[in-house]
């Protein structure tokens, strides 16, 4: 924008620039950011209130969590702003991505255990290696200790480190190079210290694009929780919040949940969280 710039020009510049980070956004929360911005032309409505009640009937939500999802879509749009304004470089294209993260949370042995199956599809040439990284949760200010990494398939672990308290960076050789377009599937298993070093949450946040994210959580027998919450498309530091909202899914006759997600964008969280009350 310039000082020679009138309202009208002020508006659809920033109209435009609104328009180009909505399309970085899952879908939910790109129409959250178009409609609550009256930037759709079946939501332009005169208030703001009447573009979130808008939401919330495309969306399935009470006005009160459509709300939130616009300022979640702001706040990520204000962010990508940010990062652009501050100079930081546009990230390389990525070497790989997952196409198929499949996940078993299991909460009724001795021990909290993970289970992942990956599926990825490599971009570059000559790929040999994946960087992985978890998120370590904790319930002080102590740090939390390493879960018990090991691989079911697919490769072998070439290094651990910490990458700050709470997050564990770790790199899988392959077995042999992959071309571009080559698919590589592994899987890894995560034992955790005990039940108070698990977190009532799980979360993928992923730094590259994930086609589809398949959770289970099965629970002890006699010790299923009173809530478990939907987490789509949120913001990492929101996922241990108990005021965020989430749709509340049900736990079945067996004790497990599942639910599916496709199409999660890079730095957002999705998963489960559970609770007593």
């Amino acid at each position: 924008m310039t000082e020679q710039d009138g309202p009208g020009d002020v508006r659809r510049k920033v109209a435009a620039t609104l328009e180009r980070c909505a399309a970085a956004l899952p879908p939910d929360l790109r129409l959250a950011l178009m409609a609550g911005y009256g930037l759709l032309p079946e939501a332009r409505l005169p208030r703001y209130e009447d573009r979130v009640r808008w939401v919330a009937d495309r969306l399935g939500h009470v006005p009160r969590t459509a709300r939130r999802r616009v300022d979640d879509a702001v706040q990520h749009v204000a962010e990508q702003l940010y990062r652009v304004s501050a100079g930081e470089d546009v990230p390389p294209p990525a070497a790989w991505h997952t196409t198929d993260l499949r996940v078993l949370v299991a909460l009724d042995g001795p021990r909290p255990e993970v289970v992942e199956q990956r599926r990825v599809v490599a971009h570059a040439s000559g790929l040999d290696e994946l960087d992985l990284a978890v998120t370590l949760s904790r319930r002080d200010r102590s740090i939390p200790p390493a879960p018990e990494v090991s691989v079911l398939h697919g490769g072998v672990l070439r290094w651990r480190r910490r990458e700050s308290s709470e997050r564990l960076g770790f790199a899988l050789r392959l077995p042999e190079p992959l071309a571009p377009g080559g698919v590589h599937s592994f899987g890894l298993r995560y034992v955790f210290p005990g039940e108070r070093m698990f977190r009532p949450y799980l979360a993928c946040v992923p730094r590259r694009a994930c086609d589809l994210f398949d959770l289970r959580v099965r629970f002890a027998p006699g010790r299923e929780p009173a809530r478990v919450q939907l987490l789509r498309a949120g913001f990492q530091r929101d996922v241990d919040d108990d005021e965020s909202p989430g749709d509340e899914v049900p736990v079945d006759p067996s004790g497990a949940v599942h639910v599916r997600f496709r199409g999660l964008a890079p730095g957002l969280a999705y998963g489960l969280r559970w609770g007593r009350g």
